[in-house]
């Protein structure tokens, strides 16, 4: 069985971005940023519910439940549709993408919608 909770979710993600900022890919704004950020999570964790504990699935499993809910209302893709926009248009242009600097309007609140 797998637990996952969703506050544990989310500092591991900022942690892989802070070891990226160690090895020199980010400045100190950004790393200060990211310790911010997990002080407020860590502020309001109760705020993201507990965990649960799920049985590990095959990718076809996954995809299957995907698709039911893809072409839905999703909050998962209203975050993340403004991120892949800017990355694509790096890519396009050739130059290093920006994806830490998101403008406000597209950084995501906390705890997310859908554990509130």
């Amino acid at each position: 069985m797998i637990y996952q909770h969703p506050l544990a979710y989310l500092v591991g993600l900022q942690g892989v971005a802070l070891l990226r900022a160690y090895n020199g890919e980010y400045d100190r704004e950004f790393t200060e940023a990211r310790i911010a950020e997990i002080r407020a999570m860590l502020d309001c964790a109760s705020e993201f519910g507990g965990g649960v504990t799920v049985r590990p699935i095959t990718a076809t499993e996954g995809y299957d439940v995907w698709a039911e809910y893809y072409d839905g209302p999703n909050d998962l893709i209203d975050l993340e549709e403004p991120i892949i926009r800017r990355s694509s248009t790096a890519c396009r242009s050739g130059r290093p993408s920006t994806l830490p600097a998101a403008p406000a309007a597209t950084r995501p609140t906390w705890p997310p919608r859908a554990t509130r």
